[in-house]
Order: structure tokens, then sequence, then C-alpha cells
């Protein structure tokens, strides 16, 4: 079923093909080669867009300090070879309100929670 797991991204199927191809063509393994994590769109990915699960306008979030840099974490991750699939879907800056995100086992119903995203793109 269509759940919404990941944050709409225009050339994702490219974007990640490419990473997978040159991944491949790597000499060495690396602990993470080829592993494809999606990452919670209240953290900074460098290339995609952090939105905070909100509509407000692209704009509200340009040159926020804490946006400026790839988080640690993730820059961690991609250089142990992980590849980011693209952004989790969140409720509005991380806060309670439901999302767009549906239950896969029932779409009725939503996962519920700031990280429905990650947790329907587990399911």
């Amino acid at each position: 079923p269509h759940v919404r797991s990941l944050v709409p991204e225009d050339g994702r199927a490219a974007r990640v093909s490419a990473a997978v191809l040159a991944s491949t063509a790597e000499s060495s393994i690396r602990p993470l080669s080829g592993l494809l994590c999606g990452v919670k769109d209240i953290i900074q990915v460098d290339g995609l867009p952090t939105r905070c699960g909100s509509a407000l306008p692209a704009c509200a979030f340009d040159g926020a300090a804490d946006l400026a840099l790839e988080n640690t974490a993730v820059k961690r991750a991609r250089d142990a070879g992980a590849i980011i699939l693209g952004k989790t879907t969140t409720t509005e800056f991380a806060n309670f309100d439901a999302g767009s995100t549906t239950n896969p086992w029932d779409t009725r119903h939503s996962p519920g929670g700031s990280s429905q995203g990650s947790g329907a793109g587990v399911a």
C-alpha cells in the first residue's frame, strides 16, 4: 500500500541509483556499504531540504544555523558507506499531531508519533 513513509523528492530514483552504482564500484567494502537509510525530516542531510514536516514555504528554513551543516551521525553513516534513501516523514516540527503517513498494515490508521515515516518504512 501507499503509506507515504518518505518525503516526496524529485529525482530520488536517479540519485539513489547513482549512489548504489558508485557503491558497487568501490574497491573496498566499508561497514555500511550499500545500506539504504532514511533520515527523519528534522535532521540535516546535505543535498536534501529539511522541512521539519511543515507546510511552511521552504524559504522559512533558509539560513537556519543548525541546518547549514550535515548532521554528524548522517556524515558518519555516509563515510561508512550508507546511502541516504531520503527523508522520512514526521509530524510538523516532530510534534504530536497526526501526519500524512498511513499504517502499512491498515491504511485507515496512522502509525502515529513523530517517527511515523520511519516506523511505516520499516514495517
